[in-house]
Protein backbone atom coordinates (compact mmCIF):
# COMPACT_ATOMS: atom_id res chain seq x y z
CA UNK A 1 0.00 0.00 0.00
CA UNK A 2 1.17 3.33 -0.63
CA UNK A 3 0.57 6.63 1.19
CA UNK A 4 -0.21 9.86 -0.10
CA UNK A 5 -1.27 13.39 1.97
CA UNK A 6 -1.74 11.30 5.26
CA UNK A 7 -4.66 9.07 4.00
CA UNK A 8 -4.01 5.86 2.54
CA UNK A 9 -4.18 4.12 -1.26
CA UNK A 10 -4.67 0.58 -1.68
CA UNK A 11 -3.68 1.56 -6.04
CA UNK A 12 -0.53 1.20 -6.84
CA UNK A 13 0.40 5.19 -7.64
CA UNK A 14 2.69 5.24 -10.54
CA UNK A 15 0.42 3.91 -13.03
CA UNK A 16 -2.18 6.30 -11.87
CA UNK A 17 0.32 8.88 -11.73
CA UNK A 18 1.33 7.99 -15.80
CA UNK A 19 -2.06 7.87 -16.93
CA UNK A 20 -2.24 11.08 -15.36
CA UNK A 21 0.62 11.94 -17.19
CA UNK A 22 -1.10 11.37 -20.20
CA UNK A 23 -4.17 13.25 -19.90
CA UNK A 24 -2.29 16.58 -19.67
CA UNK A 25 -0.11 15.75 -22.74
CA UNK A 26 -3.19 14.86 -24.93
CA UNK A 27 -4.57 18.18 -23.27
CA UNK A 28 -1.30 19.98 -24.51
CA UNK A 29 -1.58 17.89 -27.96
CA UNK A 30 -5.32 18.86 -28.61
CA UNK A 31 -5.31 22.65 -27.40
CA UNK A 32 -2.07 24.37 -27.01
CA UNK A 33 -0.79 26.28 -29.99
CA UNK A 34 1.32 24.16 -31.82
CA UNK A 35 5.04 24.17 -32.57
CA UNK A 36 8.94 23.92 -30.29
CA UNK A 37 9.17 22.28 -27.61
CA UNK A 38 5.10 21.35 -27.14
CA UNK A 39 5.51 19.29 -30.04
CA UNK A 40 6.55 16.26 -27.80
CA UNK A 41 3.01 15.73 -26.87
CA UNK A 42 2.57 14.36 -30.47
CA UNK A 43 5.08 11.84 -29.39
CA UNK A 44 3.69 11.03 -25.77
CA UNK A 45 0.36 10.85 -25.47
CA UNK A 46 -1.49 8.07 -27.43
CA UNK A 47 1.81 5.78 -27.35
CA UNK A 48 1.51 6.62 -23.58
CA UNK A 49 -1.55 5.52 -23.53
CA UNK A 50 -1.00 1.99 -25.37
CA UNK A 51 1.84 0.97 -23.51
CA UNK A 52 -0.01 1.74 -20.31
CA UNK A 53 -2.80 -0.41 -21.15
CA UNK A 54 0.06 -3.32 -21.65
CA UNK A 55 1.21 -2.75 -18.32
CA UNK A 56 -1.92 -2.45 -16.57
CA UNK A 57 -3.15 -5.42 -18.21
CA UNK A 58 0.19 -7.13 -17.07
CA UNK A 59 -0.21 -6.26 -13.44
CA UNK A 60 -3.92 -7.17 -13.58
CA UNK A 61 -2.96 -11.33 -14.82
CA UNK A 62 -0.24 -11.11 -12.29
CA UNK A 63 -2.83 -10.39 -9.45
CA UNK A 64 -5.82 -11.80 -10.82
CA UNK A 65 -8.20 -14.20 -8.97
CA UNK A 66 -10.44 -15.62 -11.86
CA UNK A 67 -9.32 -18.31 -14.15
CA UNK A 68 -7.86 -17.87 -17.42
CA UNK A 69 -11.03 -17.53 -19.54
CA UNK A 70 -12.79 -15.45 -17.19
CA UNK A 71 -10.29 -12.71 -17.03
CA UNK A 72 -9.99 -12.86 -21.09
CA UNK A 73 -13.52 -12.85 -21.58
CA UNK A 74 -13.24 -9.67 -19.03
CA UNK A 75 -10.39 -7.70 -21.32
CA UNK A 76 -12.13 -8.49 -24.64
CA UNK A 77 -15.35 -6.80 -22.91
CA UNK A 78 -13.33 -3.67 -21.78
CA UNK A 79 -11.79 -3.54 -25.18
CA UNK A 80 -15.59 -3.69 -26.62
CA UNK A 81 -16.36 -0.80 -24.48
CA UNK A 82 -13.55 0.83 -25.84
CA UNK A 83 -14.45 0.53 -29.22
CA UNK A 84 -18.29 1.92 -28.51
CA UNK A 85 -17.24 4.83 -26.51
CA UNK A 86 -15.08 5.72 -29.25
CA UNK A 87 -17.47 5.40 -31.98
CA UNK A 88 -19.62 7.53 -29.42
CA UNK A 89 -17.28 10.06 -28.79
CA UNK A 90 -16.10 10.89 -32.33
CA UNK A 91 -19.34 12.92 -33.48
CA UNK A 92 -19.01 14.75 -30.50
CA UNK A 93 -16.19 16.53 -31.96
CA UNK A 94 -14.44 15.89 -34.98
CA UNK A 95 -11.72 18.32 -34.45
CA UNK A 96 -9.84 15.55 -32.39
CA UNK A 97 -9.62 12.06 -33.89
CA UNK A 98 -10.43 9.57 -30.79
CA UNK A 99 -7.78 7.33 -30.04
CA UNK A 100 -10.32 4.76 -28.25
CA UNK A 101 -11.13 2.41 -30.91
CA UNK A 102 -7.16 1.75 -31.42
CA UNK A 103 -6.68 1.28 -27.44
CA UNK A 104 -10.27 -1.33 -27.60
CA UNK A 105 -8.73 -3.37 -30.39
CA UNK A 106 -5.47 -3.13 -28.46
CA UNK A 107 -7.15 -4.25 -25.50
CA UNK A 108 -8.51 -7.77 -27.19
CA UNK A 109 -5.23 -8.87 -28.95
CA UNK A 110 -3.74 -8.50 -26.13
CA UNK A 111 -6.55 -10.10 -24.09
CA UNK A 112 -5.36 -13.62 -25.99
CA UNK A 113 -1.72 -12.68 -25.85
CA UNK A 114 -0.97 -11.83 -22.47
CA UNK A 115 -1.46 -15.34 -20.78
CA UNK A 116 0.93 -16.39 -23.04
CA UNK A 117 3.61 -13.61 -22.85
CA UNK A 118 3.16 -12.54 -19.33
CA UNK A 119 6.32 -14.66 -17.56
CA UNK A 120 8.34 -13.57 -20.43
CA UNK A 121 9.70 -10.64 -21.25
CA UNK A 122 12.21 -11.32 -23.19
CA UNK A 123 9.94 -12.84 -25.45
CA UNK A 124 8.11 -9.50 -25.24
CA UNK A 125 10.60 -7.39 -26.23
CA UNK A 126 11.28 -9.84 -29.14
CA UNK A 127 8.03 -9.20 -30.62
CA UNK A 128 7.94 -5.24 -29.98
CA UNK A 129 11.02 -4.82 -32.28
CA UNK A 130 9.63 -7.53 -34.71
CA UNK A 131 6.14 -5.41 -35.13
CA UNK A 132 8.18 -2.18 -34.98
CA UNK A 133 10.30 -3.90 -38.52
CA UNK A 134 6.88 -5.49 -39.88
CA UNK A 135 4.02 -2.24 -38.75
CA UNK A 136 5.17 0.05 -41.76
CA UNK A 137 5.20 -2.90 -44.36
CA UNK A 138 1.53 -3.46 -43.16
CA UNK A 139 0.48 -0.11 -43.12
CA UNK A 140 1.84 0.55 -46.36
CA UNK A 141 0.45 -2.75 -47.74
CA UNK A 142 -3.04 -1.87 -46.26
CA UNK A 143 -3.23 1.97 -47.60
CA UNK A 144 -2.58 0.69 -51.57
CA UNK A 145 -5.26 -2.57 -50.78
CA UNK A 146 -8.03 0.17 -49.52
CA UNK A 147 -7.48 2.74 -52.53
CA UNK A 148 -6.91 -0.04 -55.15
CA UNK A 149 -10.59 -1.43 -55.12
CA UNK A 150 -13.85 -0.41 -53.42
CA UNK A 151 -14.20 -2.09 -49.99
CA UNK A 152 -17.34 -2.04 -47.95
CA UNK A 153 -17.64 0.48 -45.36
CA UNK A 154 -17.67 -1.81 -42.53
CA UNK A 155 -14.37 -3.59 -43.67
CA UNK A 156 -12.98 0.05 -44.60
CA UNK A 157 -13.39 0.96 -40.83
CA UNK A 158 -11.56 -2.19 -39.55
CA UNK A 159 -8.78 -1.84 -41.99
CA UNK A 160 -8.44 1.34 -41.03
CA UNK A 161 -8.01 0.95 -36.99
CA UNK A 162 -5.81 -2.01 -37.53
CA UNK A 163 -3.48 -0.65 -39.90
CA UNK A 164 -3.80 1.91 -42.47
CA UNK A 165 -5.16 4.70 -39.86
CA UNK A 166 -2.89 8.28 -40.28
CA UNK A 167 -3.42 8.57 -36.47
CA UNK A 168 -3.87 5.67 -34.16
CA UNK A 169 -3.58 1.91 -36.08
CA UNK A 170 -3.43 -1.62 -33.77
CA UNK A 171 -0.38 -2.45 -35.52
CA UNK A 172 1.94 0.52 -33.68
CA UNK A 173 -0.14 -0.26 -30.59
CA UNK A 174 0.80 -3.58 -30.83
CA UNK A 175 4.19 -2.93 -30.60
CA UNK A 176 4.18 -0.64 -27.65
CA UNK A 177 2.08 -2.56 -26.20
CA UNK A 178 4.64 -5.37 -26.30
CA UNK A 179 7.09 -3.23 -24.39
CA UNK A 180 4.47 -2.81 -22.21
CA UNK A 181 4.22 -5.78 -20.70
CA UNK A 182 7.75 -6.47 -20.39
CA UNK A 183 7.88 -3.18 -18.28
CA UNK A 184 4.83 -4.05 -16.21
CA UNK A 185 6.64 -7.46 -15.56
CA UNK A 186 9.82 -5.40 -14.10
CA UNK A 187 8.10 -3.12 -12.88
CA UNK A 188 5.87 -5.60 -10.72
CA UNK A 189 9.18 -7.36 -8.99
CA UNK A 190 11.22 -4.07 -8.85
CA UNK A 191 9.03 -1.34 -8.28
CA UNK A 192 10.61 -0.97 -4.69
CA UNK A 193 14.20 -0.88 -5.92
CA UNK A 194 14.16 3.04 -6.44
CA UNK A 195 18.35 2.95 -7.46
CA UNK A 196 17.24 0.50 -10.18
CA UNK A 197 14.64 2.72 -11.23
CA UNK A 198 16.42 5.91 -11.24
CA UNK A 199 19.61 4.15 -13.42
CA UNK A 200 16.84 2.89 -15.72
CA UNK A 201 15.06 6.36 -16.07
CA UNK A 202 18.27 8.28 -16.96
CA UNK A 203 19.43 5.61 -19.45
CA UNK A 204 16.12 5.96 -21.12
CA UNK A 205 16.01 9.42 -20.81
CA UNK A 206 19.35 9.47 -22.86
CA UNK A 207 18.59 7.18 -25.45
CA UNK A 208 15.45 8.91 -26.13
CA UNK A 209 17.41 12.33 -26.54
CA UNK A 210 19.86 10.43 -28.60
CA UNK A 211 17.24 9.06 -31.17
CA UNK A 212 15.04 12.22 -30.93
CA UNK A 213 18.47 14.38 -31.83
CA UNK A 214 18.90 12.03 -35.07
CA UNK A 215 15.63 12.54 -35.98
CA UNK A 216 16.00 16.22 -36.08
CA UNK A 217 19.48 16.09 -37.82
CA UNK A 218 19.43 13.43 -40.24
CA UNK A 219 16.72 12.88 -42.60
CA UNK A 220 14.99 10.01 -40.64
CA UNK A 221 11.34 10.18 -40.66
CA UNK A 222 10.46 11.01 -37.18
CA UNK A 223 7.44 12.74 -37.75
CA UNK A 224 4.64 12.17 -35.04
CA UNK A 225 1.92 9.02 -35.87
CA UNK A 226 3.96 8.31 -39.29
CA UNK A 227 4.28 4.63 -37.96
CA UNK A 228 7.99 4.30 -39.05
CA UNK A 229 10.13 2.01 -37.37
CA UNK A 230 12.45 4.78 -36.29
CA UNK A 231 9.18 6.67 -34.96
CA UNK A 232 7.87 3.64 -33.12
CA UNK A 233 11.32 2.89 -31.53
CA UNK A 234 11.71 6.73 -30.59
CA UNK A 235 8.03 6.74 -28.82
CA UNK A 236 8.76 3.27 -26.91
CA UNK A 237 12.00 4.98 -25.15
CA UNK A 238 10.01 8.07 -24.40
CA UNK A 239 7.10 6.78 -22.57
CA UNK A 240 8.89 3.49 -20.82
CA UNK A 241 10.78 6.62 -19.39
CA UNK A 242 8.30 8.60 -18.02
CA UNK A 243 6.71 5.61 -16.67
CA UNK A 244 9.43 4.84 -14.94
CA UNK A 245 9.99 8.25 -13.66
CA UNK A 246 6.84 7.80 -12.34
CA UNK A 247 7.45 4.93 -10.80
CA UNK A 248 10.74 6.49 -8.70
CA UNK A 249 9.01 9.48 -8.26
CA UNK A 250 5.95 7.32 -6.34
CA UNK A 251 8.93 5.18 -4.50
CA UNK A 252 10.98 7.96 -3.21
CA UNK A 253 9.32 11.26 -2.73
CA UNK A 254 7.78 12.08 0.89
CA UNK A 255 4.08 11.88 1.30
CA UNK A 256 4.23 15.50 1.83
CA UNK A 257 5.65 15.92 -1.75
CA UNK A 258 3.77 13.20 -3.33
CA UNK A 259 0.16 15.25 -1.72
CA UNK A 260 1.01 17.67 -4.36
CA UNK A 261 0.26 15.23 -7.31
CA UNK A 262 -2.74 14.30 -5.77
CA UNK A 263 -4.90 16.09 -8.59
CA UNK A 264 -2.74 14.76 -10.66
CA UNK A 265 -3.06 10.61 -9.56
CA UNK A 266 -6.39 11.75 -9.02
CA UNK A 267 -7.11 12.35 -13.06
CA UNK A 268 -5.09 9.40 -13.84
CA UNK A 269 -7.44 7.18 -11.66
CA UNK A 270 -10.42 8.49 -13.88
CA UNK A 271 -8.07 9.02 -17.19
CA UNK A 272 -11.02 7.41 -19.63
CA UNK A 273 -13.53 9.80 -17.84
CA UNK A 274 -11.69 12.67 -18.48
CA UNK A 275 -10.83 11.76 -21.75
CA UNK A 276 -14.53 11.91 -22.68
CA UNK A 277 -15.22 14.75 -20.77
CA UNK A 278 -12.47 16.74 -22.84
CA UNK A 279 -14.28 16.15 -26.04
CA UNK A 280 -17.54 17.04 -24.65
CA UNK A 281 -15.99 20.37 -22.87
CA UNK A 282 -13.91 20.92 -25.96
CA UNK A 283 -17.17 20.74 -28.17
CA UNK A 284 -18.66 23.21 -26.13
CA UNK A 285 -16.15 26.07 -25.72
CA UNK A 286 -15.34 26.10 -28.84
CA UNK A 287 -18.95 26.21 -29.97
CA UNK A 288 -19.56 28.58 -27.52
CA UNK A 289 -17.11 30.75 -27.29
CA UNK A 290 -13.73 30.45 -29.81
CA UNK A 291 -15.76 30.14 -33.47
CA UNK A 292 -14.22 26.68 -33.63
CA UNK A 293 -10.74 27.20 -32.86
CA UNK A 294 -9.29 24.95 -29.95
CA UNK A 295 -5.32 25.78 -29.82
CA UNK A 296 -5.39 28.74 -27.62
CA UNK A 297 -3.81 29.17 -23.81
CA UNK A 298 -7.22 29.78 -22.64
CA UNK A 299 -8.97 27.01 -23.91
CA UNK A 300 -6.20 25.21 -23.00
CA UNK A 301 -6.30 26.63 -19.44
CA UNK A 302 -9.70 26.52 -18.43
CA UNK A 303 -10.19 22.39 -20.11
CA UNK A 304 -6.91 21.55 -17.73
CA UNK A 305 -8.32 23.29 -14.38
CA UNK A 306 -11.87 21.99 -14.91
CA UNK A 307 -10.95 18.32 -15.89
CA UNK A 308 -8.31 17.71 -12.91
CA UNK A 309 -10.93 20.11 -10.99
CA UNK A 310 -13.24 17.85 -11.33
CA UNK A 311 -11.06 14.58 -10.95
CA UNK A 312 -9.89 15.46 -7.79
CA UNK A 313 -12.80 16.82 -6.54
CA UNK A 314 -15.01 13.57 -7.22
CA UNK A 315 -12.23 11.15 -5.55
CA UNK A 316 -11.97 13.36 -2.22
CA UNK A 317 -15.38 12.54 -2.20
CA UNK A 318 -15.11 9.31 -2.77
CA UNK A 319 -17.25 8.82 -5.11
CA UNK A 320 -17.31 5.64 -7.32
CA UNK A 321 -15.38 6.22 -11.02
CA UNK A 322 -17.76 6.82 -13.65
CA UNK A 323 -16.39 5.63 -17.31
CA UNK A 324 -14.41 3.65 -15.15
CA UNK A 325 -16.79 1.67 -13.82
CA UNK A 326 -17.86 0.42 -17.31
CA UNK A 327 -14.57 -1.38 -17.72
CA UNK A 328 -15.29 -2.82 -14.51
CA UNK A 329 -18.23 -4.22 -14.75
CA UNK A 330 -17.73 -7.86 -15.50
CA UNK A 331 -15.32 -8.08 -12.55
CA UNK A 332 -18.18 -6.31 -10.00
CA UNK A 333 -20.72 -9.17 -11.22
CA UNK A 334 -18.09 -12.12 -10.63
CA UNK A 335 -17.40 -11.13 -7.06
CA UNK A 336 -21.11 -10.21 -6.36
CA UNK A 337 -21.96 -13.80 -7.69
CA UNK A 338 -23.33 -15.94 -4.96
CA UNK A 339 -21.20 -19.02 -4.79
CA UNK A 340 -22.16 -22.35 -6.90
CA UNK A 341 -22.82 -24.57 -4.29
CA UNK A 342 -25.60 -22.68 -2.77
CA UNK A 343 -28.84 -23.79 -3.40
CA UNK A 344 -27.14 -25.86 -6.06
CA UNK A 345 -26.05 -29.21 -4.30
CA UNK A 346 -22.69 -28.72 -6.75
CA UNK A 347 -18.98 -27.35 -5.60
CA UNK A 348 -18.41 -24.21 -6.80
CA UNK A 349 -15.12 -23.68 -9.23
Amino acid sequence: MQHTGGYARTRLLWPDLARGLAVISMLFAHTAPAGGVLLIVEFLTAPLFATLVAVSMQLDWQNRGADTERWRLGQVFRGLTLIVLGELAQPLYAQIVIVLQALGFLTIALAMLVPVLAQRPRTSLALAVGTMLLSPVIMGASRTWVTSAPLPASLLWVVNHLASSPYYRLTTFLALGFVGLALGFWLHRRVSRPRRLLVAAITLTVVTVGLFLVGVLTPVDLRPYSGTSFEITANAFLVAGSILWCAWATATWPPTVLRLLDPLIATGRMALTAYLGQVVLLAYITRRFTNGVDDLWSVLASTTILLVGFCWAWQRMNEPRLFEALLRWPRVVETQRPPSHQGLGRSST
